[in-house]
């Protein structure tokens, strides 16, 4: 029992270090950019998992697996949040550049 309270002491240090990277990476990537939108999440959910893999030494298929499982998460969280931020009234800049393009497509015609 005393092993089991061990590592679960552990990986409750482990698990809180890697999420305070993502949003440390994440805060850092807003910051070079000048703008808060999904694809700062993205940057840092590939950083993360990517350094996560290395840290632990695994081999290339799994650390693919790993990558993609941090994209998917980056992507979803990201837009999560911007769902939300949309909601709140924050305007977005790659809806309002989309926006700008599709008008100025339709003018073209």
């Amino acid at each position: 029992m005393l092993a089991g309270v061990k590592d679960g002491l552990k990986l409750g240090l482990r698990i809180p270090i890697w999420a305070v990277c993502f949003f440390y990476v994440e805060e850092a990537v807003d910051d070079l950019r000048d703008t808060r939108d999904f694809g700062s999440t993205v940057v840092a959910g590939l950083t993360v998992s990517c350094i996560f893999s290395i840290k632990n030494g695994f081999n290339a298929p799994t650390t693919v697996r790993t990558s993609r499982a941090g994209l998917y998460t980056g992507l979803v969280y990201g837009l999560l949040q911007d769902a939300i931020a949309l909601a709140r009234g924050r305007r977005l800049g790659y809806l309002d550049y989309l926006k700008s393009t599709w008008k100025s497509d339709a003018a073209l015609e």
